[in-house]
């Protein structure tokens, strides 16, 4: 260990020594460390935190910058370290280095002239041509009475009118792309002329959902992907993850489930220690699972089991797949393999499930003509050769049809033996007749 924590101190040193400029974060994520790792270890060498040591190796590199260009501004400065300007002037007066102000001798005339020349130019542009800040231009303007309006200069009232006529469906931040400048200006301008123009409202195409299973599939996504994939800012997606946690730990529980339909509670808690695992199963099914999702799972274990398929098996292995089952209602459209008759069948058929065999005596049954048409109906929806692109689909649907089959010939016998239930034909009683040594007498 004492090896390694030295290897990364040196390391650290000189990553510093010649990327002075970076963050403790850019460091951190260069060594694929804690920011309070790369602390502990430039304290445990040189006694001073992080920041103290880059200070000293900046301030050292920005005196050598400042005696070579001496005529340097603090924006030239800024621009060659690549940082910001109160950085550049915290550590120059730190090491005692004056500022150099760069005086330029403009007169009225010429700021006047280029002004009323440059009446398209905004404040900023101005104050890049004479190289000060968009302050001191607003200031030589009242001072000299120079007739230039910042507000609005770039907007032509007809111009916008016409843009609003050919573009009907822009918003008002495309507009202001088009003019180039801020939708604000272009809002209080449609309001002081009156043009036609109803602000468009931009609704995000993504719900809570699709954005957690988009996290859920793609969990090494940055910020900046995630803001491009769903065209929003990248505040809009740290407060979407931030309230997408449970929604992403259900699909995560809801994948591991249905990889794992037999799994236990106690192996669930194993695995996923910080969810609550009874808030993601709504009536002991996970919230993911849809009527599609348990129908593919279901024609799994078709393929896996086969005739083995009764709903004992799916009890003992799968319990969270048997309460689906019942759950989303599954038995009233899907076959699960009767050897013998169950009361699912009822429901299978446009039936009431009886409670109990008493009601299941005085039920009244449907004409065997509306049994046979719905018997048709299962045989066509899961008959094999609708399914002939995909074999495996195939084959699921030939176990399922030939249940169809057992399941319609149970409810026959099943009607059967509950409804004619006559009693037995009345047996002639013979007559007898006196015995005559082991011989009938006849009349």
């Amino acid at each position: 260990m004492g090896n390694k924590t030295r290897e990364e101190r040196t390391a650290i040193i000189k990553y510093l020594r010649k990327n002075y400029c970076a963050s403790l974060k850019e460091t951190a994520r260069h060594f694929k460390l804690n920011k309070s790792t790369i602390s502990k270890r430039l304290r445990e060498n040189l006694g001073m935190s992080f920041l103290d040591f880059r200070r000293f190796f900046f301030g050292r590199a920005l005196v050598k910058y400042a005696r070579k260009h001496p005529h340097a501004t603090l924006r030239e400065s800024a621009d060659h370290f690549g940082v910001g300007i109160t950085f550049i002037r915290n550590h120059l007066n730190n090491n005692g280095i004056q500022r150099k102000k760069r005086v330029q001798v403009v007169t009225d005339t010429i700021r006047s002239d280029y002004i009323e020349s440059n009446q398209s130019a905004n404040l900023k542009e101005i104050a890049g041509h004479f190289s000060v800040s968009t302050t001191t231009i607003r200031k030589l303007i009242k001072k000299f009475k120079i007739p230039y309006c910042p507000k609005n200069k770039k907007i032509n009232t007809t111009a916008l009118a016409d843009y609003i006529k050919e573009h009907p469906e822009a918003t008002l931040s495309k507009i202001a792309g088009h003019f180039k400048v801020t939708a604000e200006a272009i809002r209080r301008r449609i309001q002081a002329a009156r043009l036609p123009y109803k602000c468009k409202i931009i609704y995000r195409k993504f719900s809570k959902d699709q954005f957690a299973r988009y996290t859920a599939d793609n969990p090494s996504a940055t910020y900046e992907e995630l803001a491009k994939y769903f065209n929003v800012s990248i505040a809009t997606v740290k407060r979407c993850k931030r309230n997408c946690r449970s929604l992403v730990s259900e699909i995560y529980l809801a994948r591991y489930v249905t990889k794992h339909p037999g799994v236990k509670w106690q192996t669930l808690k194993k695995h996923f220690p910080g969810i609550s695992i009874k808030k993601c199963f709504s009536d002991g099914v996970p919230r993911e699972w849809t009527k599609e999702v348990v129908e593919k799972l279901l024609d799994e274990w078709v393929l896996q089991f086969g005739d083995k398929l009764v709903p004992g098996l799916l009890v003992k292995r799968a319990k969270y797949l048997h309460r689906a089952f019942y759950e989303f209602g599954l038995y009233r459209k899907y076959p699960v393999h009767y050897w013998k008759f169950n009361s699912l069948i009822y429901p299978l058929f446009n039936m009431d499930k009886p409670k109990d065999y008493e009601e299941e005596l005085q039920m009244q049954w449907p004409d065997k003509k509306i049994l046979h048409t719905r018997y048709r109906e299962l045989l066509k929806i899961h008959h094999p050769d609708r399914y002939h692109q995909s074999p495996q689909t195939a084959r699921a649907a030939h176990f399922k049809f030939r249940w169809i089959v057992k399941a319609y010939s149970h409810l026959l016998k099943r009607h059967k033996k509950l409804t004619i239930s006559e009693p037995p034909p009345a047996i002639k009683q013979m007559s007898v007749h006196p015995i005559n040594n082991g011989k009938v007498i006849s009349p």
